[in-house]
């Protein structure tokens, strides 16, 4: 007889979510997780609840739009520490979860999916590629070695050791200063990035960085001219629906406005457009996905995104 996969125990100080009861969920058809609560999840839960589709939204930090939503069946706050993975598994038995499909709607909650996609894929229905997959996206150092093996354009890029090696770089100011990876909310990765406009200044905010991240997890990197405040370049988003890597529906949008504007977590005025080329520099990474993935045999499905940039100099999309 087949026995599921076990995952560490959950602290028993981070278990006070148990106390809540289940009966909206119990008593729904199969439906859907929402694992954050974010304005991404606030647009899942909108989509699906206007087709009367159940969502179950897992909400954490001060980002709750999503769990305020009358679409949101019911609500679950996610606990503070613990075993994320062991949480998933003890939400599934508690609210008979059966056939219902698991979204991580953030870098950090798809990261948790993917690094335990096994354990989690006996229970859920799983939206989200597993890490071997997801590390290419998640890990940006990665994502320029795949557009450098594809041959997609991107932003010239330097790694150090420290401030006063960065400091002695020959490079073209303005540059940013970036986490590879983001898997904790500090002053940089919420800001995204950091804009450096001298040596001298790259070398204070390296130093500030380093108390941050390692400095392996640190990258400088050309800034492409344009910002998203009053159209002067255009920000561009591809996102698609795939199955095995080939998008079934694909989509271009241009943010033409953005807040901050040059490193925007949030656009203001965004349309989609018709735009072949920004379509295709996508789809050809997602293509070295799928071939890397199949010499594994690994599917690469869910709903990929990436924010791109025309870069006016060259008159190409480059990849952010």
């Amino acid at each position: 007889m087949a026995t599921r996969s076990e995952p560490q125990r959950w602290p028993a100080t981070t278990a006070a979510w148990r106390a809540k009861s289940a009966p909206a969920v119990r008593s729904q058809a199969a439906g859907a997780v929402a694992f954050g609560s974010d304005y991404r999840a606030l647009g899942l839960v909108r989509s699906l609840g206007r087709r009367g589709i159940p969502v179950l939204v897992l909400s954490g930090s001060d980002d709750v739009l999503a769990a305020k939503s009358r679409y949101a069946t019911d609500v679950v706050s996610l606990p503070v520490g613990g075993d994320p993975t062991l949480f998933l598994c003890d939400l599934w038995e508690r609210f008979e979860l059966a056939g219902w499909v698991l979204f991580p709607t953030a870098d950090e909650s798809a990261a948790i999916v993917a690094r335990s996609y096994n354990v989690l894929a006996e229970r859920y229905l799983l939206a989200s590629p597993p890490w071997d997959t997801f590390r290419w996206a998640h890990d940006k150092r990665l994502s320029n070695e795949l557009a450098t093996l594809t041959g997609v354009p991107h932003p010239r890029t330097w790694s150090v050791s420290s401030a006063e090696e960065a400091a002695r770089l020959d490079l073209d100011f303005p540059i940013i200063l970036k986490p590879a990876v983001k898997e904790s909310f500090n002053a940089l990765t919420a800001a995204k990035a950091w804009r450096v406009d001298s040596p001298e200044q790259l070398r204070q905010r390296f130093t500030e960085a380093l108390e941050l991240l390692p400095a392996e997890a640190l990258m400088i990197q050309e800034l492409i001219p344009g910002s998203g405040k009053d159209g002067d370049g255009e920000q561009l988003s591809y996102a698609a629906l795939c199955h095995r890597g080939a998008p079934l529906a694909q989509l271009v949008a241009r943010r033409t406005r953005q807040y901050p504007p040059d490193f925007g977590r949030a656009s203001t005025f965004v349309e989609t457009i018709e735009d072949p080329e920004a379509r295709h520099q996508p789809a050809r990474m997602g293509l070295a996905h799928a071939r890397a993935a199949l010499r594994r045999r690994l599917s690469v499905p869910g709903l990929p995104a990436r924010a791109w940039r025309r870069d006016h100099r060259t008159v190409t999309r480059t990849r952010r």
